[in-house]
């Protein structure tokens, strides 16, 4: 065993200290190039190798790691451009990156509406990664039920909802899916005879098993997805900003605290609960803008997502600079 860890430290050394490349290494110790990258492996493995990154203050990197530790979250991402009307490109990017970066084998993530994950959608079509994937025993699910949307919005609005989200993303990993089949705001009554459905029953207990979460963070001004697409009417949108709703995802509404502003309102939504939400493992929200920071904060208060994908402007508001 000594004699192999003085080995690994001599491979350590020459790669390091004298920095010889593997290939430099390989031919000076007449040994294979496998045999050193194997080596280098081993001694992070056990320890004799310790990588520290020592990021400058002001680079995203550094914002990354404070936000990390500010709210105690999992992972941030933060997405750059030096054109604003790319910024929503550059979210959609890093969005499908952290979406291809999490999915195994056999696994279930639940989506949900919006316009930012259907742009992450369509940049997951683009992903180089994807075509290396397995994806046979994945499966991809909608957090919320969909209602139509009129004919009189524009085709790209109308395809904004969970279900065909859903269908898109398993289309491009050629994975598995379910719909959920049932208007997204009904009357309690309704919601309470749907719950006791075979096939609603048994979205809600996939939903319950997913390892991932990614969601869409929406604010109750004019342009909200919620009133623009009549998925409440504007009386009802009008009474949970006046309760104090800050932040929509998932069609759950809450305040300020992340606390939810109305039980009467939650009880008429077709959407997993905020509940069953918090024991998916990785629960990451995607959002930016001035317009969502309020939104952004309200969600993180209540502890509902564990990585955020956002801006570098939304960040250092977030740090409070």
């Amino acid at each position: 065993m000594m004699k192999e860890e003085n080995f690994i430290i001599r491979v350590v050394e020459m790669h390091y200290k004298q920095g010889l490349s593997q290939q430099q290494i390989s031919e000076k110790l007449n040994i294979s190039r496998t045999t050193v990258s194997r080596a280098l492996t081993k001694a992070k493995d056990i320890g004799i190798i310790e990588i520290k990154i020592n990021y400058p203050v002001g680079t995203g990197n550094d914002l990354e790691a404070q936000l990390e530790k500010k709210y105690g979250l999992k992972e941030v991402i933060i997405a750059y451009s030096n054109q604003e009307d790319r910024l929503a490109d550059e979210i959609a990017k890093n969005a499908s990156d952290f979406l291809v970066r999490q999915i195994k084998n056999p696994m279930k993530i639940a989506l949900t509406r919006g316009s930012t994950m259907q742009q992450m959608t369509e940049a997951l079509a683009q992903n180089p990664r994807i075509k290396f994937l397995e994806t046979d025993q994945v499966v991809i699910l909608p957090s919320e039920g969909s209602t139509n949307i009129s004919l009189t919005f524009p085709k790209k609005k109308r395809m904004m909802y969970s279900n065909f989200i859903v269908e898109e993303v398993a289309r491009i990993l050629d994975a598995n899916s379910y719909n959920f089949l049932c208007p997204l705001y009904v009357s309690k009554k309704t919601r309470e005879a749907l719950l006791e459905e075979p096939s609603i029953m048994d979205l809600i207990n996939q939903l319950q098993q997913a390892d991932l979460s990614m969601m869409g963070i929406g604010n109750l001004e004019s342009d909200s997805t919620l009133i623009q697409s009549g998925y409440v009417s504007k009386e009802t949108f009008q009474e949970l900003k006046n309760q104090g709703g800050q932040a929509e995802f998932m069609s759950h509404v809450i305040d300020k605290y992340g606390q939810l502003v109305s039980q009467d309102y939650d009880s008429q939504i077709m959407s997993l609960s905020l509940d069953d939400l918090v024991k998916i493992p990785i629960r990451a929200g995607v959002a930016y803008g001035k317009q969502k920071h309020e939104a952004i904060r309200a969600v993180l208060a209540g502890k509902y997502i564990n990585v955020l994908i956002t801006d570098a402007q939304t960040a250092r508001y977030l740090l409070g600079e």
